[in-house]
């Protein structure tokens, strides 16, 4: 089986956030993955950035679902 699964990491909230929360959270996101600071800590620990700002990681993680999910059914492990 040709699988490759990437640890990934997330900041989320709760439904019902306001546009502007929403927003809030996304620039302090942005601003740290795009920081000195983190470029350091990414050569540092060897880590690949993946980073991907709120639609573009909603539409991922519903890939990855299905990826997952198929992956899972194929060898047996979740039923159809």
């Amino acid at each position: 089986m040709d699988v490759e699964v990437v640890n990934w990491r997330a900041v989320v909230a709760g439904p019902g956030i306001t546009p502007e929360h929403r927003k809030t959270l996304a620039d302090a996101v942005e601003k740290t993955v795009k920081s000195k600071e983190w470029a350091e800590l990414l050569k540092a620990r060897g880590w690949d950035d993946y980073y991907l700002p709120g639609d573009q990681f909603a539409a991922f993680l519903k890939a990855e679902q299905t990826r997952v999910g198929d992956v899972l059914k194929s060898i047996g492990l979740v039923k159809s």
